[in-house]
């Protein structure tokens, strides 16, 4: 046998001696010793654990001479990796394919990227050349292939007859798969790894081709791939998504209307999501080229287009079809709408129009007509148009939509002025033509200013009545002057004036007196009509004024049939009486005048102004008797009109000294100088006093 001499220093081993049976060695603070070489020990069973292509090991370390094992200078485990099915062992990959050595009562080590299968392991103590027992194997770890990389998730556009279309998928080759199985989900939902798309074979190509039958047109659908290897599966790929193509609804309600220039203006229901449209036409008894629409490569915008490229007189229909973007940017299109109704170009305006002339002035509804002829889509409206004479800003008046074509104009709701006046004829395609235009026909809708000049507040005889009146506009055509009785509405026309200043003849005499309200009514060129504040009140008066009676009466405390100061003498008239026909420039309040008493057969009474030079227009009052005995004159007398009564209180009597003769009835001479408040003069006439004969004053 050979011997071994092994010298440790701390955890160091020396092989000193290879020629004998016998191994020594030294330990640290342990002396020295000799033992047979197989005393080094079987390595302990490790523990495997799996977590994709990592196998991690782990074991408990031999102790040689109560030290691990790996902390021996040349001390160490080497690893095997067994196939669980039997077979030849191989060496671990990276990080554990050299001996695992340390310090440590349990040491461990990490296989990558190891093969799909299902794998045992071992461990083997190793010190310097001896080598121990191989451990019992480790329990299997399955290992799966490693996961695919998920190269691209692309939507397709649905086929023609199909509304989705697919999503296709491809991936990279893993190294040990036998296969591979697809799993889906949606934005919000979760992999069901437990049913793969591809069902229950694997894949052995690496695409696959999700089909539109089973998706949901603008869904967005996430994909993983798992390796498969046997009844091993690899961890996920990487996450791709795509969002599937649809076609979308295809529009409904598509009309077809003809518009001016031949153009036809085409319009639909717009579809949610959609990009833009395709319109295609065809004449009335061709077809749809779908290889063309008539918007060209761009889709149209909006639910309407308006086809420029109509023939005039020619008929069409159309359909549309929605547009989505679909993959690499090409166009994914909705079945067809429902057709069009047929529609004829139509670029031919209306002719022979005309618009008759209303006249001018206008004023109210004025009813306005005209003539329009179309050839092609015949006369939609003729619409009565007006402008500010000379400008060419017009507004539509009126509509009519039926021959003979005529409407009623408001002018009412016009500013009064000039206007310019046309007919628009306007046929079914929108084209449009207008008539010559009526220019400056006047609009007058305002009546003229009238005022009636005020005739005084009494009439007599004959009175001019005058009225002033002006019209911007038109002109005024004529003036009407009118009475009714004060209060009432019975208005009878008095005269009728044409030409300024206007005016005319009332004669009071044809009316009965009394109380009348007074206007004027003024009519313009146009036929508007104003009236003028209304002159309320006047008086008619052609009746003669009278004496009614005459009185005296004595101061109280004065002597009966004596004048004296204080004493009154009352005139009453049949009406009351102008002021200032009795004296010059009274108004009827009390003023001074003088009395004068004559001595004569019978003694008279007249009444003179305050300077004694005047008499007044009171005529003169007798009496039988005698009053005084000689001339007698009352100065600083008053005299005061109230309603048809003057009266006259006496004042400082100067002269001789008045006696009473006896008892009488006094007699007033009336003066026609005396006039009514109309200017009629007193009757003239003797009238006497009333009531007993009785002492005077």
């Amino acid at each position: 046998m050979r011997r071994l001499l092994l010298r440790t220093a701390l955890v160091g081993v020396a092989l000193v001696s290879a020629s004998t049976a016998l191994a020594y060695w030294q330990a640290a603070g342990a002396g020295f010793g000799t033992g047979p070489v197989g005393t080094l020990a079987a390595g302990n069973q490790p523990t495997a654990s799996v977590s994709g292509q990592t196998v991690t090991l782990s074991w408990a370390q031999t102790l040689f001479r109560d030290n691990p094992l790996g902390g021996y200078s040349g001390g160490g485990y080497a690893i095997k990796r067994h196939p669980t099915a039997g077979g030849a062992s191989v060496t671990p990959n990276t990080m554990c394919d050299t001996t695992i050595t340390g310090a440590n009562t349990t040491l461990s080590c990490q296989e990558s990227a190891v093969p799909s299968g299902s794998w045992r392991y071992t461990i083997t103590p190793l010190l310097s050349s001896w080598t121990g027992a191989q451990s019992a194997m480790s329990v299997s770890v399955a290992v799966g292939p490693p996961p695919p990389t998920l190269t691209s998730v692309v939507a397709q556009n649905p086929p023609a007859g199909q509304t989705t279309g697919s999503i296709q998928l491809a991936w990279e080759t893993a190294t040990g798969a036998t296969g591979y199985n697809v799993h889906r989900r949606t934005g919000s939902g979760a992999y069901d790894f437990s049913s793969p798309l591809n069902g229950a074979t694997p894949l052995t190509t690496t695409t696959y081709d999700d089909p539109g039958s089973g998706l949901t047109g603008g869904t967005t659908y996430a994909y993983v791939v798992r390796a498969v290897a046997g009844t091993l599966q690899s961890a996920n790929s990487n996450e791709r998504s795509a969002t599937a193509i649809a076609r979308l609804a295809a529009p409904t309600g598509v009309t077809a209307t003809p518009a001016p220039a031949g153009r036809i203006d085409a319009a639909w229901s717009s579809v949610a999501g959609a990009a833009g449209y395709n319109v295609y036409r065809r004449l009335s008894t061709g077809a749809y080229d779908y290889a063309a629409p008539l918007n060209g490569a761009t889709p149209a915008t909006g639910a309407s287009y308006a086809d420029t490229t109509a023939t005039n007189a020619t008929t069409y229909r159309y359909v549309v079809r929605s547009v989505v973007n679909g993959a690499a940017g090409t166009q994914v299109e909705s079945v067809n709408s429902s057709e069009s109704p047929a529609a004829t170009a139509d670029g031919t305006s209306p002719s022979s129009v005309t618009l008759s002339d209303p006249g001018s002035p206008l004023r109210g509804d004025v009813t306005l007509s005209g003539t329009a002829t179309d050839s092609g889509s015949g006369v939609a409206t003729a619409r009565l148009q007006y402008a500010p004479a000379g400008t060419t800003t017009w507004s539509d008046g009126c509509t009519d939509t039926f021959v003979p074509y005529s409407c009623v104009l408001a002018t009412a709701t016009l500013a009064d002025g000039l206007y310019d006046l046309r007919l628009l004829a306007t046929d079914g395609a929108g084209n449009t033509t207008p008539s010559a235009i009526v220019a400056s026909r006047r609009i007058d809708n305002t009546g003229p200013s009238v005022t009636l000049t005020d005739p005084g507040p009494y009439l007599r005889r004959t009175v001019t009545l005058a009225a002033t009146s002006s019209d911007t506009d038109t002109g005024v055509a004529s003036v009407r002057i009118q009475r009714a009785p004060t209060g009432s509405s019975t208005w009878t026309d008095v005269c009728t004036d044409t030409t300024s200043p206007y005016s005319c003849m009332l004669d009071t005499t044809l009316a009965p007196n009394g109380s009348y309200d007074f206007r004027a009514i003024a009519t313009d060129v146009a036929g508007n009509v104003s009236t003028s504040p209304v002159v309320v009140n006047r008086i008619i008066d052609n009746a003669a004024p009278t004496g009614v009676d005459i009185q005296t009466t004595n101061v109280a405390g004065g002597t009966a049939g004596k004048p004296e100061s204080g004493d009154v003498v009352t005139y009453t008239f049949s009406e009351p009486m102008n002021a200032a026909s009795i004296l010059a420039g009274w108004t009827g309040a009390a003023t001074p005048v003088v009395v004068r008493f004559r001595n004569t057969n019978p003694d008279g009474l007249t009444v003179f102004n305050a300077s004694n030079t005047t008499q007044l227009a009171l005529g003169s009052v007798a009496s039988g008797n005698g009053y005084v005995t000689a001339d007698r004159t009352f100065t600083a007398s008053s005299m005061v009109l109230s309603g048809s009564t003057i009266s006259v209180t006496l004042g400082t009597p100067s002269g001789a000294t008045p006696t009473a003769t006896g008892t009488t009835s006094l007699r007033w001479t009336t003066s026609t100088a005396a006039t009514d408040l109309a200017g009629n003069p007193l009757v003239a006439g003797t009238i006497t006093e009333t009531g007993t004969i009785d002492l005077d004053f």
